[in-house]
């Protein structure tokens, strides 16, 4: 087995399911509850945006550095550019959707009132790793399909709250506080399936890898049960070869 080539890129993913984003879910998260939330909420309500992405309930975006691996083919007396072994470090960034309430009354004829909104995000760093089976389709494009998984651990987190005094539909003033999140444990299975491109008639030293990242997250955030969520990314990545 040799190091084949270097890897390094982005991908975006959706994660399709989490925890309820309420108060009562996020105030187990924080690393000093009684804190949290800053403000007097108790005479608010929940606000559902008009717009909001139903789809996901959190925007997941990884950053990549890998390392591919070839294998010795007795048979070929060579290396197999057929099956791929990628072993590498991971960045996550996770940024859950908003929740959001306000203290708006039910009369129209008071325009006075105040809004707080709720932002969570958390970064992580951890492991990926992946095998894959190649197929040329001609001298400029390999598919590949394969499997592969990731462990990820948080690195940091936090609650953004922003209380905002609204006079007539407008924000008159704001004031934001931060709260220091506690840990949050990933670990992914997906399928990575797609394409490596590359530029010239022969294998050259630079080519591009474009993909899809389907699989399942297994989630366990301190304080609340684990879950399991869906997923569907796309993968970007600049490959350098070494051979």
């Amino acid at each position: 087995m040799r190091l084949k080539n270097l890897q390094l890129g982005p991908s975006f993913a959706l994660q399709a399911k989490g925890q309820d984003t309420t108060v009562a879910h996020l105030a187990p998260l924080t690393k000093d509850p009684q804190a949290f939330p800053n403000w007097n909420i108790d005479t608010m309500h929940t606000v559902k945006p008009l717009i909001q992405m139903g789809l996901a309930r959190a925007i997941v975006t990884n950053v990549s550095l890998l390392t591919t691996w070839e294998f010795y083919n007795p048979r070929k007396k060579g290396y197999d550019d057929r099956k791929e072994l990628k072993i590498g470090i991971e960045y996550t960034y996770v940024e859950n959707n908003r929740f959001s309430m306000s203290g708006k009354p039910k009369s129209w004829r008071d325009t006075t009132w105040d809004d707080v909104n709720f932002r969570r995000t958390s970064a992580h760093l951890g492991l990926y790793t992946d095998f894959v089976f190649k197929k040329a389709l001609n001298k400029k494009m390999y598919f590949y399909f394969g499997a592969g998984g990731s462990l990820a651990y948080t690195i940091s987190g936090r609650i953004t709250e922003t209380k905002g005094d609204m006079v007539n539909y407008k924000v008159v003033s704001t004031e934001k506080y931060e709260h220091p999140t506690l840990s949050r444990r990933d670990i992914s299975l997906f399928l990575p399936v797609g394409f490596e491109l590359w530029g010239s008639k022969n294998i050259s030293r630079v080519g591009m890898n474009v993909g899809m990242r389907p699989g399942l997250m297994f989630i366990k955030e301190t304080n609340l049960p684990a879950f399991i969520s869906p997923t569907m990314g796309v993968t970007i990545r600049l490959i350098y070869n070494l051979h």
